[in-house]
């Protein structure tokens, strides 16, 4: 069995910078190496799903997006993270893609090219978003939410106080199997 924590990036992982769009504007949040480093402990598939809507916006490039992930990866790397994938969704809201949170589209790819299977393997998503727990009540996984910007209104399976208590809630809903 397979253990997954699919992952928000901003708010999430990262300060929410408005349409982050250059290397210098990431700032990692409190808690996410420990949190990251615990859920690799306990051998789960680290992958990013993110809306980035500022490219269908024209406000950044996707050549912009690969800098900005090369950055952030290599600042995890830093601290012995290594992440499996990183998903992204670079439409406007308006287009109304299938790969767009809450949409299923970037997880059902990740789905296949990383030969997961949800009727057996754990899924858990770890979001701060409407759209981050929509996508996890539409793939039926469980979802953790980490404190918000703004209020809730889909309900997570679990509020966490920051991403290190997300990350070990979702090692306890795994059951902890190696």
């Amino acid at each position: 069995m397979k253990k997954v924590a699919f992952l928000d990036r901003d708010g999430t992982l990262i300060r929410n910078a408005h349409y982050l769009s250059r290397p210098e504007q990431i700032e990692i949040l409190s808690g996410v190496r420990e949190g990251l480093q615990l859920l690799k402990q306990y051998h789960f598939m680290l992958i990013i799903l993110t809306n980035q809507s500022g490219i269908g916006r024209g406000y950044f490039s996707e050549t912009d997006l690969k800098i900005i992930h090369t950055e952030l990866l290599g600042l995890f790397a830093q601290s012995s993270i290594l992440f499996d994938a990183i998903y992204y969704c670079p439409h406007h809201p308006d287009e109304e893609c299938e790969c767009r949170k809450p949409r299923k589209g970037m997880l059902l790819t990740a789905l296949q090219e990383q030969s997961i299977d949800l009727s057996v393997d754990f899924a858990v998503l770890i979001g701060d978003s409407d759209a981050d727990m929509g996508l996890a009540r539409n793939a039926r996984i469980a979802a953790i939410a980490v404190p918000p910007e703004k209020p809730l209104l889909v309900t997570p399976d679990y509020q966490a106080q920051d991403f290190l208590d997300a990350a070990t809630e979702a090692v306890r809903l795994s059951g902890r199997s190696d």
